[in-house]
């Protein structure tokens, strides 16, 4: 059953309209008519059960059923801006595995173009979890500077970076670990001074084996390697 994206499911009332770009999708892509049952998720992990009431501009639904599922991602995805189709490539094979946030990082040798789109990512974010039956989106925050990420950052969360100086080494989580940010670098790799700041903080190093990856390759192996690891410490 395909899901459609209501922002305030948690506070709706009974009945409600979805948005007029998704109530054309519903309508004139996929043929759904009144009567028909269709799924609306908020994101946020309350996914509802709701019935077409009518089909004439905004789409009326009511609500028959609503359930909420814990968000149990523990990974934030931090990393140094490349170019749009490898963005575009972490962005949506990472939002289908499942993680906590994306952090963009402007970084001594990341690219970043005129605008940083943030409402477009959003909704490639939207789009991909609600094909993936992910009921919790990442979050997306504007890009920051290493510097300032790290001084900012919530320093219970395990840190752990991807190193092109530590592509043979593993490090393993400790037991007791509830979230994680995982620092993936630009094209470049990282520079003298930023490998500076991971260590002055204490950083975990985590290798990725002895072939050197595309960031958006790296990205998506390590997060599959972290998430193993942290499922089993937790």
């Amino acid at each position: 059953m395909r899901r459609f994206l209501y922002d305030e499911l948690s506070v709706v009332s009974s009945e409600f309209f979805l948005s007029t770009a998704q109530s054309h999708h519903l309508i004139h892509v996929l043929r759904i008519k009144e009567g028909d049952h269709i799924t609306v998720v908020d994101g946020r992990g309350l996914m509802a059960l709701a019935e077409v009431l009518s089909t004439g501009g905004r789409t009326q639904l009511k609500l028959i059923d609503v359930k909420r599922e814990e968000n149990v991602n523990k990974v934030n995805v931090v990393f140094g801006i490349t170019k749009s189709p490898a963005m575009d490539f972490l962005i949506r094979r990472i939002s289908e595995v499942g993680v906590l946030s994306f952090q963009p990082l402007i970084t001594s040798h990341s690219t970043l173009g005129r605008e940083f789109r943030l409402d477009r990512w959003q909704r490639v974010i939207a789009e991909v979890c609600k094909q993936c039956e992910e009921l919790h989106f990442p979050s997306l925050s504007q890009p920051l500077t290493l510097s300032d990420w790290v001084n900012q950052r919530t320093v219970q969360n395990t840190l752990i970076v991807c190193s092109e100086s530590a592509r043979t080494e593993r490090s393993h989580l400790p037991t007791n670990i509830s979230k994680v940010d995982l620092v993936i670098g630009p094209e470049g790799g990282w520079s003298t001074d930023e490998l500076g700041i991971f260590d002055e903080v204490g950083a975990l190093k985590f290798g990725l084996g002895r072939n050197r990856l595309r960031t958006e390759t790296a990205a998506l192996v390590a997060v599959m390697l972290v998430k193993n690891q942290v499922e089993r410490a937790g």
